[in-house]
């Protein structure tokens, strides 16, 4: 059976109908995950969500239902959780400025095989909901800065100067058995399966951050792959905040960590990984 799901949605303006995904309902096999704007982070002023107690009040009733073993629909009957009506159901528990929307069906194909709604809940918000921080002007510098250092370290490695070397390329993904594209940033071998992948990660900026990760992760089981054939490129010394730490302990979890902070660590770093050919199994 498919995995199914819904995208949840504020509307400042119901004249304007400008709607902001806000969040994700992930329902399979009658199990049902969640992930919100606003749970682990303060709401960004970009969604213009004037009421915060009463956004919260939403999205936790959301959650609340779906710790339930069966909801009421309109009629006040029981739909339990393992009903296929499930969460046809739900959705009509979006009112006026809080929607929620049909956002489809995810196939589950192999080599990836089955993936708890959990996992694919945080995956979709990544892709579809997450929202950037407020530091803009930060961002920005910390990715052109990013940019610099991973052109200089690729050419001090002798990376940038290969034949099979692609720059900012699509790359080729199966997200849940589905095939997607993302641009790899130093591609070594044919863009339909790279020997290697060295992918810039800008650690400041959460969407930013959040999308690399999945895009990072997917490739690699995509391709079979173990973390060492993606070098994640990061820039990390002039910050050492709390979120800076949280998201450079998670990107290690999935990629090998290249800190282009020291030349002399990062240059080996770089051709160890660009020294990989052919394809593990």
């Amino acid at each position: 059976m498919p995995t199914r799901f819904l995208i949840a949605k504020y509307a400042p303006d119901l004249r304007r109908m400008e709607p902001r995904n806000i969040g994700v309902v992930v329902w399979s096999d009658g199990q049902a995950a969640c992930k919100f704007v606003g749970e682990e982070h303060g709401i960004p002023r970009s969604l213009g969500i004037r009421d915060k107690r009463n956004f919260h009040d939403w999205t936790s009733s959301w959650r609340r239902m779906l710790e339930k073993e069966a909801i009421e629909d309109e009629r006040g009957r029981p739909v339990p959780k393992d009903s296929e009506d499930y969460l046809e159901v739900f959705r009509g528990w979006g009112h006026d400025n809080y929607m929620l929307v049909d956002g489809g069906e995810i196939f589950e194909k192999p080599p990836i095989g089955r993936v708890a709604p959990t996992e694919i809940a945080q995956a979709l918000y990544a892709e579809l909901v997450a929202v950037g921080s407020e530091g803009e002007e930060k961002v920005r510098g910390e990715a052109s800065l990013l940019h610099k250092r991973a052109a200089e370290a690729m050419k001090l490695a002798g990376v940038r100067s290969r034949k099979d070397i692609s720059i900012r390329q699509d790359v080729l993904y199966k997200p849940f058995g589905i095939t997607g594209y993302f641009q790899g940033d130093y591609i070594l071998g044919p863009t339909r399966r790279p020997f290697a992948l060295f992918q810039e990660v800008v650690l400041g900026d959460r969407k930013a951050f959040d999308s690399s990760i999945h895009r990072i992760y997917w490739f690699l089981q995509s391709n079979d792959y173990e973390k060492e054939r993606c070098g994640a490129l990061i820039i990390s010394a002039a910050q050492q905040t709390r979120e800076y730490q949280q998201h450079i302990r998670a990107l290690r979890q999935v990629a090998k960590v290249i800190s282009l902070d020291d030349e002399e660590i990062a240059i080996p770093a770089i051709k160890e990984t660009a020294s990989l050919t052919g394809h593990s199994n």
